[in-house]
């Protein structure tokens, strides 16, 4: 489709600030400097579909009723909890 303005895409793709669009563009790897700047259509439709997918494949949907679903990302088990070392106060000396 060619290229098109940074701000034009974030219209179309509904964002209401250009700056989270322009944030976005740069953690795919898009050169996006300000609105102004211009992108390949296709290769940023392409690049948000992957990242879409990417998003759909790490959340679990649990259907509770007819008219509801719950959807929840995917735990990757990787949580870790340091334990902290006790510290002692005035109080801890008496």
């Amino acid at each position: 489709m060619g290229k098109k303005r940074v701000f034009e895409l974030a219209k179309e793709l509904g964002y209401t600030n250009n700056r989270d669009f322009i944030d976005k563009l740069q953690k795919l790897g898009f050169e996006a400097k300000s609105h102004s700047s211009t992108v390949d259509e296709d290769d940023v439709r392409r690049a948000l579909e992957r990242e879409d997918e990417q998003r759909k494949a790490n959340t679990v949907e649990h259907q509770v009723s007819r008219n509801v679903i719950r959807r929840r990302r995917k735990d990757d088990g990787e949580t870790t909890t340091t334990p902290v070392a006790p510290t002692q106060t005035e109080f801890g000396k008496l």
